[in-house]
């Protein structure tokens, strides 16, 4: 039988094991789950079903591809219009379309900062760094260095891979195109001392190219960039002629509250801006949108088959308008967000109180603790921080057990750093889901760390 939002279900299910098993005979190791099947029918608003029926309240979007929820008739309804003249694509590289001059023209106008942009359209996220990487290192000739941060994440293929620094399998030992140097992430004062000590002692700051980063880390954790650090950074930047290039793929798109996350952070300027996940409104588009200055100097230096293809370019200018026809949705994000925080700090107050308990082993005594709830808008985390000795108890990172109970009660939440859970639920989520979520979490909380 299936189960409904804060049921507990037995993961997997029995099609999914049957699927499951399919998957592992046929497809690639990637990161797959090996709890969940998803069902291809009837997702609706933050609600997503399994292939045995069982209903999930969705608070990671699709790793923050699906802003608008699940189901949105703007969305279907611009792909079908532009399907009636049949699936087709011709390289937007070669020959310019409508569509995809429209789209170009709205990313370039809304990005901020007070300079005139350019725009190329690709596919994937990691893509929209490739082209960052090009673009920076066509309009930089002859400057060897790179600057990335700790934490970071920027894609998977072998450019974008090269400034990863928040997980180990990422890089695996796979050769990369860039070895840059890498610095603690500017997210508090005196982050970046290592970084201009550097300058001082045995780096030509002439010879930087670039510096990549993103104003609040997905992946290394939902760490949040300090403005004043920022300052610094960007100073630096504009000193020597080094280009900006800032990763909004999952903080694009009115994750944090603003269209761009950049909007936030005044202190920093951008050179290149990449967007993706959300901008296709769950079809594959992504862009690199540069200062116009920085285009390439010759026509065949960067292409691409698949960007600007008719029905991708028609949802993403439908999401760009509904973030023009309704520009409220940026309240609601914010306001919901700061709801978020204040019920995660909440729970962390309640469970941490609960911890501190009697000692026995039918209590949570020993339970890890929660700590540091932060984030922006609907980007939101929170530590699940446990001593060495408790992953004899718990297991080696018991946050994973932690993502599983949610799982089984039907919450869906991903990991982020090293002790992160992360919350991205699209951005038309409701108080009463949030209140809902942060049940569900703790009650698996709970049966993560009770009577173990």
């Amino acid at each position: 039988m299936s189960a409904q939002i804060g049921e507990y279900r037995e993961l997997p299910g029995p099609k999914a094991k049957e699927e499951l098993e399919r998957g592992k005979r046929y497809c690639i190791k990637t990161v797959q789950n090996s709890k969940l099947v998803l069902s291809d029918k009837g997702a609706h608003g933050s609600i997503l079903y399994d292939v045995d029926g069982n209903t999930y309240l969705d608070f990671f979007a699709g790793a923050g591809v699906n802003n608008l929820g699940y189901g949105v008739d703007l969305l279907t309804n611009a792909a079908k219009r532009q399907m009636q003249h049949g699936i087709w694509v011709y390289d937007f590289s070669v020959f310019f379309n409508t569509p995809g001059i429209d789209l170009c023209e709205v990313l370039a106008k809304a990005a901020p900062g007070n300079v005139e942009r350019k725009v190329f359209l690709a596919s994937t996220g990691t893509e929209a760094v490739e082209a960052a990487i090009k673009i920076a290192a066509a309009s930089r000739r002859g400057r060897k260095h790179w600057i990335c941060f700790e934490g970071a994440f920027h894609g998977r293929t072998l450019g974008s891979l090269s400034f990863n620094a928040s997980k180990v399998v990422h890089k695996y030992g796979f050769p990369t195109a860039i070895e840059p140097l890498v610095f603690p992430y500017p997210s508090h004062s005196g982050a970046l001392n290592a970084l201009f000590e550097r300058l001082e002692n045995s780096i030509d700051p002439k010879d930087i190219a670039a510096v990549i980063l993103e104003l609040q880390q997905g992946e290394g954790g939902v760490n949040k960039g300090d403005s004043s650090e920022l300052a610094l950074l960007n100073q630096l930047c504009e000193k020597y002629g080094i280009v900006r290039i800032v990763d909004e793929v999952q903080t694009g798109i009115g994750r944090t509250g603003t269209l761009f996350a950049l909007e936030q952070f005044p202190t920093f300027s951008a050179d290149i801006i990449t967007v993706a996940k959300a901008v296709g409104g769950g079809l594959p588009l992504s862009a690199t949108i540069a200062d116009a200055r920085l285009d390439f100097p010759e026509f065949g230096m960067h292409a691409n088959t698949m960007g600007g293809n008719f029905v991708a370019v028609q949802t993403a200018l439908a999401v760009m308008r509904y973030f023009q026809d309704y520009p409220q949705i940026f309240t609601h994000v914010r306001e919901t967000g700061d709801y978020l925080h204040r019920r995660l700090i909440e729970l962390q107050d309640s469970f941490n109180a609960k911890c501190a308990g009697t000692k026995s082993t039918e209590d949570l005594y020993y339970a890890p603790r929660l700590y540091s709830a932060r984030g922006m808008g609907l980007m939101r985390a929170i530590d699940i921080l446990y001593e060495p000795w408790q992953t004899h108890r718990f297991g080696e990172n018991p946050r994973e057990r932690v993502v599983d109970a949610c799982f089984e009660r039907g919450l869906i939440v991903e990991s982020t750093g090293r002790h992160g859970v992360r919350f991205l639920p699209p951005l038309i989520v409701g108080r009463e889901d949030i209140d809902e979520a942060m049940k569900i979490f703790e009650e698996a909380l709970c049966a993560a760390f009770i009577r173990v």
